[in-house]
């Protein structure tokens, strides 16, 4: 699932809360899709604030300014917020790459 901001008038799709849940479930609940990957456990949402805080790094800014204001910018943004802030219990880094 994704929502679109308009970033002076180019369209930029953002990934929600829920798609990465549902990323990091496929990722916990599917060890085949990258060899020699340990399994997630213990799997799951450590601290739903610091998902929240993680994903809406994305909207930064005011009006219709944005810090990131590029689908670049903007996916390294999330994958930073995903990597640094720990919110789910294992696969962090898994879930942002």
């Amino acid at each position: 699932m994704t929502e679109s901001i308009n970033v002076n008038g180019t369209i930029i799709k953002t990934l929600t809360e829920k798609s990465i849940l549902e990323l990091h479930n496929l990722l916990s609940t599917n060890i085949v899709l990258f060899k020699g990957m340990e399994p997630i456990t213990p799997k799951g949402v450590k601290n739903y604030n610091l998902l929240s805080s993680a994903v809406h790094r994305q909207y930064t800014g005011f009006d219709n300014y944005y810090k990131y204001d590029t689908i670049f910018l903007n996916a390294a943004s999330l994958a930073f917020g995903l990597a640094k802030n720990h919110s789910f219990h294992n696969g962090n880094k898994r879930t942002a790459y």
